[in-house]
């Protein structure tokens, strides 16, 4: 029996799809993958066969949901950049923790939309205090006036946020990005984030965000990268 689907959930940003990381990978699993993908699985050490087989099972439903055909015949292999190859006519993302894989996909609908961002963050104590690396000035000063025990989540939407961020960016921005070239305002209980950063608008770029608990322990975050030149839709 293939690895169990832990939910297919409709977001602002398109449809997440959630698989459970099996231990190990069984035939059942690899008959779920286009040929060329259990291939390359096959060819994986033991320890990162399963992740990979439970995010392309969850990137090829989540695609499915948004463009029905769209990778029937498309292996979902990495790039040189170890993001999945995807199909034209849709965006898509992927990140796993150790239990679990989310894939995000849309439709190419063609209002500006170039970069689609998923992450994917267990939502529990910190190890350590990473506030000064990953939160921006402004961010800590609210992270610091928070109670103890609200600064370790606070802290993780904002790297969770940054990270999903950085995978739609990444292929349309000629810098190197770090975390404190993204600033994350307020995010509120239904998810939307408000980003800045100052430097996207002379590149012709806007972004919008949106994280939340989903599933129960995880931090899901989500971020769509617009050319300035399309108005930027409301959340669906």
């Amino acid at each position: 029996m293939s690895s169990p689907i832990a939910f297919v959930r409709k977001l602002p940003h398109g449809t997440a799809v959630g698989i459970a990381i099996p231990p190990d990978v069984g035939e059942a699993d690899l008959a779920e993958l286009h040929p060329a993908e259990r291939a390359h699985a096959t060819g994986l050490p033991p320890a990162r066969r399963p992740p990979f087989v439970a995010g392309r099972r969850a990137l090829r439903i989540a695609i499915e949901a948004c463009a029905a055909g769209a990778s029937r015949n498309f292996a979902l292999l990495p790039a040189a950049s170890g993001a999945p190859l995807i199909p034209s006519g849709v965006f898509a993302s992927l990140s796993h923790k150790r239990a679990l894989a989310v894939a995000l996909a849309c439709a190419d609908d063609d209002d500006g939309l170039i970069g689609l961002g998923v992450d994917l963050e267990e939502l529990r104590p910190l190890r350590g205090n990473i506030a000064r690396r990953v939160l921006t000035e402004s961010e800590r000063a609210v992270h610091d006036a928070l109670p103890p025990a609200s600064r370790d989540p606070f802290t993780l939407f904002r790297f969770s946020l940054k990270e999903a961020f950085y995978k739609a960016a990444s292929a349309h921005v000629q810098r190197r990005l770090g975390f404190h070239d993204l600033e994350v305002g307020d995010v509120a209980p239904e998810g939307a984030a408000t980003l800045r950063a100052d430097w996207l608008s002379p590149l012709g770029l806007t972004c919008e965000g949106w994280a939340a608990v989903l599933p129960v322990d995880f931090v899901t975050s989500t971020v769509r990268l617009y050319r300035l030149a399309a108005a930027v839709p409301t959340a669906r």
